[in-house]
Order: C-alpha cells, then structure tokens, then sequence
C-alpha cells in the first residue's frame, strides 16, 4: 500500500512539474469596481489652453471639469514610461470596471469613450495655428491590442457630426509616440468644439489596452512643436 501511494505522489509531481505559468488579462478591474462613480458635473465650456496630464491619481475618473463620461480608468500603472505621472487608459472593461460583452459577442465593438467638454474656439481664425498634441501608447504594462482593434480620434464640427481626423491599429505593444494634428478649418472653429477618443476592442476581458497621456490645444503652435515646457514627475 505504501508502495502504491509512493508511486502516485511521483506521478502526481511529475505531471505538475510539466504545467507552465500563463499571464491572462483580469476579468475585471477591482479599482472602478469599488470606486464611487463621480455625479455627473454641469455644462461647462473650457478654452484656450486646453492641457490635460492626467497627474491628478485620486480618482479613477476622468476630471469632470475636463471631460464627459467615465469610462476610461485614471491609473499609474499600465503605462510603460509615460511622459508623466498619470494616464487615461482605454480597455474593454465599463465605468464599473465589468466586461462590456462578458459572453463574447459582439467579435469587437467601441469600448470606451473620452469625450472632452465644449471648448469655445469661435473668437479663432485659421490664422492662429492651433493644434492639438497628445502621447499614445499601445499595450504598455497591459495586454497590447490586437490587429483589429484600434483607437480613433474624431473632432466635433459645427454641423454637431463627429468627423474622423487620426486613427491608430493595434498589433504589438508600442513605446509613446507624441502626435501634433492641426485644428485649421473653419468647421471646428466654433463655440461647441469637442474632441473624442473611441478604442474599437475585442470582448471579455480588460485586453487590447491603450493609454493616452499630455493632451495639449493652444494656438501660436507649429507642426514640429513637441518640447514639453513643464515641470512633471515621471513613476
């Protein structure tokens, strides 16, 4: 009898001894689900400059004096050096921190939103040079998106349609890569401007991760501005 238990514990380590480790994404994140969702704020209208960094870390949420929605989770964690402390990072999980599509359908659909508030740009000419700068990553401490997915970036025109101005697909994890994009036509120049991030991404788990970071609008720019002039702190 002894035997016979000597021989299955050696069966038994050596059938474990073959298992490997495997990293998945969460199910879930534990942080928005236990986070309070903030009340939602009244119209406000922002203007010139327009810079968020996103180094404010006592919420999950975006600031609500900036931006409408609370989909996209403020953290310091899955970016893989940021430009700054902070950054607003896309997945398919909701503002609970839940799966949008826990049974696995649809095969990809627009997970999260970051929606600025109204900026008033109406007082501007083509003349001032304004541009929009921001940093993007793919993947960086999370799951890199995969050759479907993707994050688009679209400018609200005066016509109230969203219009498609930068898109960017997935594939691998990415380092940060800054992007300058001009804001000249006279369609945008109005008083109701806003600007939209939307990731298209795959169901079921917190996968296909994008994190955005240092978004900036101000005038007097040019394409090759990309020094950052401030004082930030690095993670």
């Amino acid at each position: 009898m002894k035997k016979c238990l000597i021989v299955f514990c050696v069966c038994l380590l050596a059938k474990l001894s073959k298992a490997q480790e495997a990293v998945a994404p969460l199910l879930f994140n534990a942080s928005l689900n236990k986070a309070i969702l903030p009340q939602t704020s009244k119209k406000v209208r922002a203007g010139l400059p327009f810079f968020e960094d996103f180094s404010n870390l006592k919420s999950p949420y975006p600031n609500a004096t900036l931006w409408e929605g609370q989909s996209v989770y403020i953290n310091n964690t899955f970016a893989s050096e940021p430009p700054s402390c902070g950054v607003a990072t896309f997945d398919a999980l909701d503002a609970n921190g839940q799966a949008y599509h826990p049974s696995g359908f649809p095969v990809k659909f627009s997970a999260d939103t970051l929606t600025s508030v109204a900026i008033d740009l109406s007082t501007n000419t083509p003349g001032d040079s304004i541009y929009l700068s921001f940093f993007n990553q793919a993947g960086g401490n999370g799951f890199a998106p995969e050759g479907a997915d993707s994050l688009t970036l679209y400018f609200l025109g005066s016509n109230n349609s969203w219009v498609r101005v930068w898109a960017k697909g997935g594939g691998t994890s990415q380092p940060f890569e800054q992007v300058l994009l001009p804001i000249s036509s006279s369609i945008f120049l109005h008083n109701n401007f806003k600007l939209r991030f939307i990731n298209t991404a795959s169901p079921n788990t917190n996968d296909d991760i994008w994190n955005i970071d240092y978004i900036k609008i101000d005038k007097n720019r040019k394409w090759n501005d990309i020094i950052l002039n401030d004082v930030a702190m690095l993670a």
